[in-house]
């Protein structure tokens, strides 16, 4: 374990390289894609710029509303057409457009009753009832000039029915500058969480290869990195790149399906152990409703606006589970990189339930929201994660470092434990005693007594596991020793049916002498110690098992076994105990099959 440990802080100096060189290539990326974002839009003088936010006429099928100020909404049924109408000033740029924001709309713009602008990909997509959210750069002209400019609005969903958007005059590069820093905030958050989670994916490829645990940071990035395609799609950022409006609604459409399970698995990676079949129950049942609701909007039954409330109940059912799970870890745990996940994710719900508000304000005042609070408060809880999970390795390995002096110390107590003073008095007086009525018997005794030995003190140098061949011969060679001190007193029977497998070198030796010592010498008369191996489909089981005088194992602290039982949690393996006084003693050792399997 300590050669481990050494290898981590080696590998890390190459990790952090290689996050540098990730971040210098994200800016790179970032600093290209904004400077071909300035040379499209040339960024001509924004003084061109007027807002065309009063006097407007609203005509539906049945009502007029005159002289509104846009934003605004106004109370129209689904699917029935507002037309907002405004004449045009008289001096125009030769390149005027109109800029507004649809949402989930379709368009359709005329200047003095001729169409100039059409924007409805209902008819083009294989499903769903309205056009996605976009911005409009409408192209008017300087002939426009003094026009009659009249914008339809048409939404199949009842919230979006009736939302007349905020209207902008002016050249069309000007526009498009200007609506890009009116929301870049929304773009850096999501660029900056889209190039984090990249990297976060890179740094777990990375520990993949030193042979570290990669699975919570790999599902942290993943999670990342679908949110950070979502904001970005949301951000209302204008499409100044390659994708058009539908494959961004697609985008959006994966990314909101993809975003829970996503999460789910990165909690299960730090999930107690109570909540691990809840976490998974909760993962296929997104899996299932995200298989619905794509089967849904696919046959145009209902489309992705109308099955929300599929996927919102399971999001709180997971959203107060995580809050449980974390309150029971603080409370019961408190370990120090809990403190960082806790204050982000209540950063977190606390920027979720102020979004909900705020759109709903929005939504009533007839403005876009872009969603700014959920971003920082998922970029603040990434950040808080990416905190926790460096305290997490730093503990990590600091117990790692404990459990290597830990371990040596055993190590050293156990091969005292084996050296008893007494336990080597008396064999080599047994051994004096036979030399004088058995010599042959003697010569045995003392190859026996020398393995046993040899045995005991290189297990000073072993860190891995040993066959089981190799123990069990230990076994026999005390037990042998034993039996020519006690005479018939003592018994030995063994019913070996699997030798297959390693176990941690000493570990069952020490649990074959306590049932000689504690069990069958405090009894009268004989006894019979037997130790039995098996394999039950994937799993090795060990048996010691002794009719001598038994102890209450509910109440025993069991000092003597918890070495034993530190060294078999390393390699998975569990140790039950079953005593009964004045009858016996039986303790089964588990082991998992792959875990234990030794390499013949």
């Amino acid at each position: 374990m300590g050669k481990k440990s050494f290898e981590f802080k080696k590998h890390m100096e190459g990790a952090f390289l290689l996050l540098m060189i990730g971040i210098a290539l994200a800016y790179f990326i970032d600093s290209v894609g904004f400077s071909v974002s300035r040379d499209q839009m040339e960024y001509p003088d924004k003084e061109t710029i007027v807002s065309l936010n009063e006097g407007w006429t609203c005509r539906t099928a049945e009502r007029v509303f005159e002289d509104l100020k846009m934003p605004t909404k106004l109370p129209v049924d689904k699917g029935e057409t507002c037309t907002m109408t405004l004449r045009l000033p008289k001096e125009l740029p030769w390149d005027a457009a109109l800029c507004f924001r649809s949402s989930e709309q379709s368009v359709r713009v005329t200047v003095n009753g001729e169409t100039v602008y059409h924007y409805d990909t209902v008819a083009k997509q294989p499903f769903g009832k309205s056009s996605p959210a976009a911005w409009n750069f409408v192209l008017v002209g300087q002939e426009s000039a003094g026009g009659i400019v009249a914008i339809s609005l048409t939404s199949p969903y009842g919230h979006d029915s009736g939302l007349l958007p905020e209207v902008r005059l002016g050249s069309r590069g000007a526009l498009l500058a200007q609506t890009t820093q009116d929301h870049i905030v929304e773009y850096i958050i999501s660029s900056s969480l889209f190039f984090l989670g990249l990297l976060m994916i890179i740094f777990s490829i990375h520990l993949v290869f030193v042979g570290y645990d990669y699975k919570r940071l790999l599902t942290l990035g993943l999670f990342v990195l679908v949110a950070a395609v979502y904001l970005r799609v949301e951000s209302h950022v204008p499409n100044v790149f390659t994708l058009n409006y539908f494959d961004e609604n697609w985008l959006s459409f994966a990314a909101l399906l993809l975003m829970p399970p996503a999460y789910l698995l990165y909690a299960k990676c730090d999930a107690r152990k109570a909540y691990l079949p809840i976490y998974t129950v909760l993962f296929w049942t997104f899996c299932v409703t995200a298989g619905l609701r794509v089967m849904l909007q696919m046959t145009g039954f209902l489309d992705f606006e109308q099955t929300q409330l599929i996927t919102l109940i399971p999001v709180g059912i997971s959203v107060l589970v995580v809050c449980l799970e974390l309150i029971e870890k603080i409370r019961l745990e408190r370990p120090p990189h809990f403190m960082f996940h806790g204050i982000g994710l209540a950063v977190l719900i606390l920027s979720i339930t102020a979004e909900l508000c705020a759109y709903s304000f929005y939504l009533y005042r007839g403005l876009l929201h872009g969603g700014t609070l959920f971003s920082f408060g998922l970029l603040i809880y990434v950040i808080c994660t990416i905190f926790s999970t460096i305290v997490l390795w730093i503990s990590n390995n600091r117990r790692v470092a404990a459990l290597d002096k830990q371990l040596a110390d055993n190590r050293l107590a156990l091969l005292a434990a084996q050296m008893q003073p007494h336990f080597l008095s008396n064999t080599l007086l047994a051994i004096q005693d036979l030399c004088y009525t058995d010599p042959e018997k003697a010569a045995g005794t003392i190859v026996k007594f020398s393995a046993y030995l040899r045995t005991s003190i290189d297990v000073l140098g072993k860190e891995e596991r040993i066959p089981f061949v190799k123990e069990y011969q230990h076994i026999c060679n005390f037990m042998d020793i034993e039996i020519i001190r006690f005479g018939t007193e003592l018994q030995f029977e063994t019913d070996i049916r699997a030798t297959d497998f390693s176990v941690p070198a000493l570990s069952l030796q020490p649990l074959v002498e306590n049932a000689v010592h504690h069990g069958i010498r405090k009894k009268s008369g004989s006894g019979k110690v037997r130790l039995t191996t098996l394999r039950e489909k994937n799993h090795i089981i060990i048996c010691i098992a002794d009719d001598g005088v038994g102890f209450d194992a509910a109440a025993a602290k069991e000092r003597s076994l918890a070495n034993i039982r530190l060294r078999l949690a390393a390699i998975n393996a569990t140790m039950t105990i079953k005593s009964r006084l004045d009858i016996g003693t039986e303790i089964v050792i588990t082991m998992g099959g792959n875990d234990a399997l030794h390499d013949r």
